[in-house]
């Protein structure tokens, strides 16, 4: 993500990215958000959800196309919170934001609109097979 787009979070809802001066042995969040940018309006999202709980981000990133959000603790309600969000990131572009659809290339998968998957070289997980 973009420091500019990152920053904006981490200002917004410092609670929930206090670990990002940790060590890497104890947080993630040092590497920052490990997706591109198209997916900062979920992840907004989710921290409006999750403010005000004990809960802080340990790792933030994209893996096999999806958006995917570790913390120290979640409560059940968080808990599904997390998983809705990130559910739905496999339909929102990773870098642009509009609706998307799994996309690989070379064997790394990526949720991608249709614009961004032929900029970058993907094609749709459907058409690969």
């Amino acid at each position: 993500m973009s420091p500019e787009l990152e920053k904006k979070l981490v200002e917004e809802f410092p609670n929930l990215f206090k670990g990002r001066k940790l060590p890497i042995t104890q947080n993630l969040m040092s590497f920052g958000c490990e997706c591109d940018d198209g997916w900062f309006q979920l992840i907004h999202d989710f921290c409006v959800k999750a403010q005000g709980t004990e809960a802080y981000f340990t790792q933030i990133k994209e893996k096999y196309g999806r958006l995917v959000m570790y913390m120290n603790c979640f409560t059940d309600e968080l808990f599904d919170e997390a998983c809705k969000i990130e559910d739905v990131s496999q339909t929102v572009c990773e870098i642009c934001g509009k609706e998307g659809e799994l996309s690989v290339k070379s064997g790394w998968f990526k949720t991608l609109c249709l614009e961004c998957r032929g900029e970058q070289g993907f094609v749709r997980i459907n058409d690969n097979h």
